[in-house]
């Protein structure tokens, strides 16, 4: 998206990755380190997500050590759950309408934790021993449960899932980040 483009936000309908996909990262090749940016082969005008500017308004030095200074943060139980939930339901949503029950995303908690786990070993400190682990997952199962309490995804047929938004505010800071689905 250009600079003299409006203030609107735009869904880019080709894009196909998603913060899981890695493509949501720090943007190294920017004149300011502390924007987010996607992994792209051209260059992308400098942006922040959602998440950076939320740090930032709620405490600039919280902004700085995430975003410039890139401190390392240990696994917090509550993101790592909300992440994991998020892979299910992404791969809940890759089945057909008929076969996004319930059972069907239990059954997906596993092999997600199991995908997780190898892509980011450091998860598995957060637990001192299995019962740990074994009432984490039980958490992440009954959130599961909640979302089918909330609504059906055998009737829902998504026209994007994982779409690239991007919008400039009025001070000429461009926000980026993704809409897990719209319907």
């Amino acid at each position: 998206m250009s600079q003299e483009q409006p203030s609107t936000a735009t869904v880019d309908p080709s894009f196909t990755g998603g913060a899981a996909a890695g493509a949501a990262t720090v943007d190294r090749t920017t004149e300011n380190p502390a924007v987010v940016g996607t992994a792209t082969a051209e260059r992308r005008r400098a942006a922040l997500s959602p998440s950076r500017a939320k740090d930032f308004r709620q405490c600039p030095l919280l902004f700085r050590f995430r975003a410039v200074d890139r401190l390392p943060e240990p696994p917090s139980p509550a993101a790592t759950r909300g992440t994991l939930v998020h892979s299910v339901l992404e791969r809940l949503f890759d089945l057909p309408a008929a076969a996004r029950t319930e059972d069907a995303a239990h059954d997906l908690l596993d092999p997600q934790w199991e995908e997780l786990r190898a892509r980011r070993p450091e998860v598995t400190e957060m637990f001192s021993g299995a019962e740990d682990l074994t009432a984490w997952l039980a958490q992440a199962r009954s959130l599961l449960t909640m979302y089918f309490r909330m609504e059906n995804p055998r009737r829902l047929e998504p026209a994007e899932r994982e779409s690239l938004v991007e919008t400039e505010l009025g001070s000429g800071v461009l926000l980026r980040g993704f809409v897990d689905r719209l319907d």
